[in-house]
């Protein structure tokens, strides 16, 4: 449990320490005012608390912070049982009228991914960023027994490629 506490205050203390959002995707205007997108990071309270679940063969482990004030944050890892493959942070926060989610792979601030489909009754959130190869969309969704998904997809050397997280909450 302290490695998860400290992997989110780190998180919180990188978002904070980088400038803000680097190379928004292109697209579309926003159709909604600052105020609409800053209440959908707001609602996306059912993000909060730590999951863990399986990524392929390895399990997963991410820790969500509240999305209070329109931001919310992240912490993740990915371990076997040797070793921690993986581990990222994430942000996902409003900037005009538009929805982000900026990952930090490996610790590296990466290309923010702009949200293009949410439904908040199915509890699914969509963002996308095709200025990238992979992932060049991430897909978070609830399904109906609680557990959370997170898809990525995208391409690498011009395969298509994909990648599944699933989880339960704990403490429920």
């Amino acid at each position: 449990m302290r490695i998860l506490i400290a992997l989110g205050a780190a998180a919180v203390a990188l978002a904070f320490a980088l400038p803000g959002t680097q190379d928004a995707p292109a697209g579309e205007p926003s159709a909604r005012t600052p105020e609409e997108a800053r209440r959908i990071v707001e609602s996306l309270s059912w993000l909060t608390g730590h999951w863990v679940g399986t990524a392929g063969a390895n399990r997963y482990e991410t820790v969500y912070t509240s999305p209070t004030r329109g931001e919310l944050y992240g912490a993740s890892k990915e371990f076997n049982d040797e070793r921690i493959a993986t581990f990222d942070f994430e942000r996902m926060h409003s900037k005009g009228g538009d929805v982000f989610m900026t990952p930090w792979p490996m610790g590296r601030k990466s290309r923010s991914f702009k949200l293009t489909d949410y439904d908040p009754t199915k509890r699914r959130l969509h963002f996308v960023n095709n200025e990238h190869d992979f992932p060049r969309a991430f897909t978070y969704a609830l399904d109906t027994t609680g557990r959370l998904e997170i898809r990525l997809v995208g391409t690498i050397g011009g395969e298509d490629v994909s990648s599944r997280i699933v989880m339960a909450k704990l403490g429920k």
